[in-house]
């Protein structure tokens, strides 16, 4: 998701659209990265061709998420590395499972107060 991908209003989501097409450039696959590198040209010809307004906001928000990713991939790493890949393992399902739990109880909190 992207401030300003092109569509017919600045921003993103514009109110009025009524297609997604009005909403600017829909990537249905691209690989952003091939071999470590960023494919710069590809993606800011898919944005161009979407009406984007502002490619150097864009390239610069997706250069970042990029970095935000590999960072993420060397600390999930050295977390296996530090305390092994079954104990990470064990340690996100338990996170998953009291997520599981909480969205539950909130929804049944909801339902009961809401009388449904």
């Amino acid at each position: 998701h992207h401030a300003d991908v092109g569509g017919i209003a600045p921003g993103s989501m514009p109110p009025l659209s009524k297609s997604l097409a009005e909403e600017g450039a829909a990537i249905v696959a691209f690989k952003l990265v091939v071999g470590g590198v960023f494919q710069e040209s590809g993606i800011s010809q898919l944005l161009t061709e979407g009406g984007t307004r502002c490619l150097g906001d864009n390239l610069s928000d997706l250069k970042a998420q990029v970095a935000a990713n590999n960072r993420g991939l060397q600390l999930m790493q050295q977390l296996v590395e530090e305390y092994s890949l079954e104990v990470i393992c064990a340690y996100m399902k338990h996170i998953q499972d009291c997520a599981e739990l909480s969205v539950r109880d909130m929804l049944r909190s909801f339902s009961l107060r809401e009388g449904m």
